[in-house]
């Protein structure tokens, strides 16, 4: 499994989990497993991400989210240049 950020412009950002799901499998043949984002509760200067895998039906995908996406190798690289972004987190003092 991999993360990648949302960033706009990004072709998911914005769109409810399901249709998200759709897009991405019929473009890059990847699975859409979840989405993390940064638990609120926490101070900016020590992130914590909460990975929601299946979200509730109509959840909306925000730009500051990571999607987890199931992806074979061969398959990583079209998610990247459909997504625009290579996967991962950025680097903990990035993310603050």
């Amino acid at each position: 499994m991999l993360e990648f950020p949302l960033r706009h412009p990004n072709p998911l950002a914005d769109l409810d989990f399901d249709a998200a799901a759709a897009r991405l499998r019929t473009e890059t043949g990847a699975i859409l497993m979840g989405v993390a984002t940064i638990d609120a509760d926490r101070s900016a200067a020590d992130p914590a991400f909460r990975v929601t895998l299946i979200p509730p039906a109509g959840t909306r995908l925000a730009p500051e989210a990571f999607v987890v996406v199931l992806a074979s190798a061969e398959i990583r690289g079209k998610v990247e240049r459909f997504l625009g972004v290579p996967s991962g987190r950025p680097p903990r003092s990035l993310s603050a």
